[in-house]
């Protein structure tokens, strides 16, 4: 019998997508898609086993079909400076009386439900299709004319899978109001450990 391989794409809430391939102890496969879901802790497994064979051709139809285009990073230095709130500058602006934006934090909802920016909504990790999905059904009924900051803080800013995507899907859905809290390293150091407007839970 041909030896067979497995792909797997896993993909968290938090951490985006990882593709792994390993050989699989099956001795008895099909060489085509054998579709099979697991979901564990928040951690959804999609697989896929074939043959040595069609190998090549199979692996490409994965990343083809899920969207392996999620996984490549869009840079935090793609938003405007114009369109950039430091942390300071922005806490300082929810301390005052005057009306409030829509604050959505478009990363980890786990980070999210330990501390977030006062008043601030999860709208989904903006890095992964589903997120970024999340996001657009949020913001489908708001006026373009919405003042909208976004923000995220799961780590350093050059590394920040959402925040861009995020970004670009708000201006690319015509809304022309749209901050960002430029976090240079993450959310816990730059904004709740110095004594920003924060609160817990989802």
């Amino acid at each position: 019998m041909p030896r067979a391989y497995t792909a797997r794409k896993l993909e968290s809430q938090d951490n985006g997508l990882h593709l792994q391939l390993s050989l699989s102890s099956s001795e008895t496969i099909r060489p085509t898609l054998i579709g099979r879901k697991i979901s564990s802790s928040g951690t959804k497994l999609e697989e896929m086993v074939f043959t040595r064979r069609d190998l090549i051709l199979t692996s490409f139809a994965f990343v083809t079909s899920y969207g392996f285009a999620e996984s490549q990073h869009v840079p935090a230095s793609s938003i405007p400076e114009a369109d950039l709130y430091q942390p300071g500058d922005f806490a300082a602006a929810l301390r005052t009386d005057g009306p409030k934006p829509v604050i959505l934090q478009v990363g980890s909802q786990v980070l999210f439900a330990q501390a977030h920016v006062a008043g601030s909504e999860y709208a989904g990790p903006a890095g992964q299709q589903g997120g970024l999905q999340l996001l657009k059904d949020r913001i489908a009924t708001l006026p373009k004319s919405t003042v909208v900051v976004l923000y995220c803080g799961c780590c350093p800013w050059s590394r920040c899978p959402n925040i861009a995507p995020a970004y670009r899907l708000l201006r690319e859905q015509g809304f022309n109001q749209v901050k960002v809290v430029s976090i240079a390293n993450n959310f816990g150091d730059d904004w709740a450990a110095k004594g920003y407007p924060t609160e817990k839970g989802r």
